[in-house]
C-alpha cells in the first residue's frame, strides 16, 4: 500500500489545529471520529466503518536492575507526572544471582492507559515531546509486530522535561511504549498511526 505521508501528516496537522480551535474534549479523538474514519475507508477501501482500526491501549513499561532500587520512587513519581496514572510495580519472581536480584525486588514498571489519557498522552507526544528527540526523523517502520501493534523506545526520560517536576540531573531512564490497535494486520495499524500524525520512515 502507497502512502503520500508527506500529505497525510500536513492535513492532519491542519485538522489538529482546527480541533483544538474547536474547545474538544481530546484533539486527536474528535480527529479520529470526525475525519479519520471516512479518510481510512477512502484509502483502504473500506466500506464498513465499523471495520476500520482504533486504538486500543497505550501501554509505558521502565526496566531497572538492582542498581536502581533507590531510585524507585523517582522512576515512580516521573511515570506518574507523565502518564497521569499510578504505574504498577513489577517484582521479580524468582532470584537471579548473576543479576544480583533476589525474589520480589522491584525490576521494572509499567502504565496502561485507555480512552482519553491514551489520546492525550499522544498528542502531546506528537507535537510537542518529540521534538526534544535529537535528529528524530520519524519512527521506524519496522517495530511492528505483525498484529498489528507499535512499538518504540527512548533512551531518556527527559524529553518529557515539561510534565517533570524537580527532575533530577544525575539520573536517566528510559522507556518503551506500545500502542496497541484493533487492526488485524500491520499495514492497516501504519495506515492508521499515519493518518493519526505519526511519521515513518
Amino acid at each position: 500500500m502507497n502512502l503520500d505521508l508527506k500529505k497525510i501528516d500536513r492535513n492532519v496537522f491542519e485538522l489538529y489545529q482546527k480541533a483544538a480551535s474547536d474547545g474538544a474534549k481530546s484533539v486527536m479523538f474528535d480527529v479520529y471520529n470526525k475525519h479519520i474514519v471516512d479518510e481510512f475507508t477512502t484509502i483502504a477501501d473500506c466500506k464498513n466503518k465499523f471495520a476500520v482500526p482504533k486504538l486500543l491501549k497505550v501501554n509505558v513499561n521502565v526496566g531497572f536492575g538492582a542498581e536502581n532500587k533507590k531510585d524507585v520512587d523517582y522512576i515512580s513519581n516521573c511515570l506518574q507526572s507523565i502518564t497521569g496514572q499510578l504505574p504498577k510495580l513489577n517484582k521479580a519472581r524468582k532470584s537471579v544471582s548473576n543479576f544480583k536480584i533476589r525474589e520480589g525486588d522491584p525490576i521494572g514498571m509499567m502504565v496502561t492507559m485507555r480512552s482519553y489519557r491514551m489520546y492525550y498522552f499522544l498528542e502531546k507526544l506528537l507535537f510537542i515531546n518529540m521534538s526534544r528527540v535529537p535528529n528524530f526523523m520519524g519512527f521506524s517502520g519496522k517495530s511492528f509486530d505483525g498484529n498489528g501493534n507499535f512499538s518504540f523506545g527512548f533512551p531518556k526520560h527527559s524529553i518529557f522535561s515539561e510534565e517533570i517536576r524537580n527532575s533530577r540531573i544525575d539520573f536517566d531512564f528510559g522507556m518503551d511504549i506500545t500502542i496497541v490497535t484493533s487492526a488485524k494486520n500491520d499495514a492497516d495499524a501504519k495506515l492508521l498511526l499515519s493518518l493519526l500524525g505519526f511519521v515513518f520512515i
